[in-house]
């Protein structure tokens, strides 16, 4: 349980990590955002946003603070401005969408191969032929039934 707990966690790091990846990328190389320009007027703009992210937006920058106020959203990096601040729905989202994604990438095998191991009258855990015995006679790990097989 502790295992599986700690796998989890570290998933959803990943994903986290996957997510400011992705959304730095868009913004260094693209440039496409969501733009919201805040004024106090029509004339002069106070501030310039854009929020990077896919699927959904997930990270926020200032990247005109010359235009006024400079909230520091962003990391100046080679002349790129990185955005920083999170969007929490859309980095929940987003982190959520690349965790279940890496999980299935390094879980899935694992399972597949387990699985095929039990269908073929193999240990799952050791591929040691068990035929119709109840626990693997090489490591002593209980057999699941296979599928079909009664």
């Amino acid at each position: 349980m502790l295992l599986k707990l700690g796998m989890l966690l570290l998933a959803i790091s990943a994903g986290a990590i996957v997510n400011v990846a992705v959304a730095w990328v868009l913004a260094a190389t693209a440039q496409t955002g969501d733009w919201t320009v805040y004024t106090l007027n029509s004339t002069y703009p106070l501030l310039a946003e854009s929020r990077f992210g896919w699927p959904a937006r997930s990270l926020v920058n200032d990247p005109a603070p010359e235009l006024g106020v400079a909230r520091r959203y962003a990391i100046d990096v080679g002349g790129k401005r990185l955005p920083f601040l999170p969007v929490w729905p859309g980095f929940a989202i987003n982190t959520t969408f690349y965790a279940a994604i890496l999980w299935l990438l390094f879980a899935a095998p694992g399972r597949i191969r387990r699985w095929r191991r039990t269908k073929g009258g193999l240990c799952p855990a050791c591929a040691y032929p068990v035929g119709e015995s109840t626990s693997c006679t090489e490591c002593g790990r209980a057999i699941p039934s296979p599928s079909g097989r009664g």
